[in-house]
């Protein structure tokens, strides 16, 4: 027996894991959530007859994750270049995971791009790289067994190795064992060379990004770690708002006593089956006992609170919380200076990402595809600009000889170079026309 997967790496495995299902809609209504089992554990003990509606909440952590994750992916965006990959994947997993990587490839002669997930990648002390793929089998007895493909990337060479697991991660023992067999026992893995030598290139062909990778840590920070403890404060104050409004469907009703049948023997009313109340003079008129608790408005304006703390900590702006500031509606350039720190944050991991699709370009020329000598990237603009300041700034630039005039189509109508060829020959053929149809004086 093998350990796949020693007790470091696996803890920091077993934990992005986590914060990936986050992202999922298996993590909705999981009571055996880790990072809130503690809450729930007293919640879903409640045995009353609202215990069902207690296993139908919400995991405030899945919306939380996937709000923040596709933001950030939304206002990255797509850029626009030759190597044509689609990047939002790869950004919610720098976002969740602190750790975005490419695996490129060759496949019938075309250049592709895989997108690996965080939680599927080790870097070994030595350099080399482990990537980790799991594999659920279902035997002919319908026992279900798990298998994980190791690809060890070693400079060029690749090396895979299938492993049968015997031992899972438990808690407090995050490894992971199990015995090597042949790449030929699951379908998946049958096609599997067991070492590959890359052509071409004498490095890894492995292209990683990472979000603020500190000195002597090997990988990057993940955001959704940097607010889980307030993520895990807003899930303990929203199941008490949700406990508090259970309780006012099981709310009393106070009636007077000659409306209601005592038992002369045991003094018990009787209410089965009370429906119409037989009033008599100077009765007190029938009224809910309400269970109300002045700390509801408190914990609404708490958890208002953890959400401007998890904006303040990301760098995000309040509103993707759906929190307001302010009633009045702001100008494009004024949302800019506002919120010029996430702006700056956005261009940071459009920065890294431009990187890395340099080095996939560079690969692509390696491995003989056909790539750009100087790779353009064209990324959208983070917000809408106002078409009427636009004009005027590439009015100025093309004044100033700092802009061509297709380049100043090109942004002013957010069309590609192509496009904008077209539309100067438009103008051009418009102009010539007005400037023939001129009569001059004598």
């Amino acid at each position: 027996m093998k350990k796949i997967i020693n007790s470091v790496e696996g803890l920091r495995l077993y934990e992005l894991d986590k914060f990936h299902s986050m992202l999922s809609d298996d993590y909705l209504f999981d009571k055996d959530n880790i990072q809130t089992k503690f809450i729930f554990d007293q919640f879903f003990n409640d045995k009353s007859l609202f215990a069902d509606q207690k296993l139908q909440l919400l995991n405030i952590s899945y919306s939380l994750a996937s709000l923040i994750t596709e933001k950030f992916a939304d206002y990255v965006g797509e850029p626009t270049s030759t190597l044509n990959i689609k990047l939002d994947d790869y950004v919610s997993a720098f976002i969740w995971g602190g750790l975005s990587v490419f695996v490129p490839r060759i496949v019938n002669s075309e250049f592709k791009v895989d997108y690996l997930s965080p939680d599927e990648y080790v870097l070994e002390d030595d350099g080399s790289e482990r990537l980790l793929t799991y594999y659920q089998v279902s035997d002919t007895d319908d026992n279900v067994q798990t298998y994980i493909l190791e690809q060890l990337y070693n400079r060029n060479q690749i090396t895979r190795t299938l492993f049968k697991v015997s031992k899972f991660q438990k808690f407090r023992d995050y490894s992971v064992e199990g015995d090597d067999v042949p790449l030929n026992t699951i379908s998946a893995t049958a096609n599997l060379e067991p070492t590959e030598i890359i052509d071409r290139i004498d490095f890894s062909p492995l292209v990683k990004v990472h979000n603020r990778k500190l000195k002597g840590v090997k990988y990057g920070t993940s955001e959704i770690r940097k607010v889980r403890s307030l993520i895990s404060s807003i899930e303990i104050e929203a199941v008490n708002i949700q406990d508090q409004f259970l309780k006012h469907l099981q709310a009393k009703l106070a009636i007077p006593n000659s409306a209601m049948k005592i038992d002369p023997k045991t003094g018990i009313a009787d209410i089965k089956g009370l429906e119409v109340f037989g009033m008599e003079g100077g009765d007190a008129l029938p009224s809910y006992i309400v269970n109300s608790n002045p700390l509801i408005d408190k914990s609404f304006a708490q958890i208002e609170d953890f959400l401007r703390q998890i904006c303040a900590v990301l760098t995000i702006p309040t509103e993707f919380m759906g929190l307001k500031d302010g009633g009045t509606a702001e100008s494009a350039d004024t949302k800019k200076i506002r919120l010029i720190s996430f702006i700056k944050k956005v261009e940071k991991i459009r920065s890294k990402f431009e990187d890395a699709m340099m080095q996939l370009n560079e690969i692509k020329k390696m491995w003989g595809g056909k790539a750009d000598d100087i790779l353009a990237i064209e990324w959208p603009s983070i917000f809408p600009d106002d078409p009427q300041i636009l004009a005027t700034e590439l009015q100025t630039a093309q004044d100033a000889k700092l802009i061509s005039n297709i380049k100043a189509i090109m942004r002013f109508n957010g069309i590609d170079e192509e496009e904008a060829k077209k539309e100067q020959a438009i103008i051009n053929a418009e102009k010539a026309t007005i400037d023939t149809s001129v009569v001059l004086p004598n």
